[in-house]
């Protein structure tokens, strides 16, 4: 069996069509728009059939080549921002848990409770999250002026203000 395939600028297969379905013209049509006509034993080799690894064609040498391992792309400044708010919010959300708020902000809101016990812990609660948001624009400015790296999640929770009941 033989194969048309169109590779990508990087070598890697973004189509591929059984030749022997297609008509000559067809054929004809697809190695004029770019593709190849590769034999099985290519193909087998491209889709990891023969030793259990994937291949691409070299787009310099035009050899096929074991497909590099794939390398996640450094995350951004601002998904790197998103992920250490969803901590910090976790964070604060698991402390005030143990008390058996809801989270942060339902336990905010019983800063106007009528009842003394539950309205000296909200407003515990209100002034530690200020807190704690306070200190972690002030991280974030620093980092922006280059002051100091950003914090890995465990870095940044240590150096956020502890809950005073």
């Amino acid at each position: 069996m033989n194969y048309l395939i169109k590779f990508d600028e990087k070598g890697y297969r973004v189509d591929t069509q059984v030749a022997e379905e297609k008509t000559t013209e067809q054929i004809e049509n697809y190695l004029a728009s770019d593709y190849e006509l590769v034999e099985d034993k290519v193909y087998q080799l491209l889709i990891g059939n023969v030793d259990g690894k994937q291949y691409i064609k070299d787009p310099v040498s035009g050899e096929y080549v074991e497909e590099p391992p794939y390398i996640a792309p450094e995350p951004t400044e601002e998904e790197i921002q998103q992920q250490l708010t969803a901590a910090v919010q976790s964070y604060m959300d698991k402390t005030v848990q143990t008390r058996n708020y809801d989270n942060i902000h339902t336990a905010c809101t019983y800063a106007t409770s009528t009842d003394h016990v539950f309205a000296a812990e909200g407003l515990a609660c209100v002034k530690w999250r200020d807190a704690v948001w306070r200190k972690c624009y002030a991280i974030l400015a620093e980092v922006k002026a280059e002051k100091r790296a950003i914090p890995t999640v465990e870095e940044l929770l240590a150096e956020l203000p502890i809950l005073e009941w």
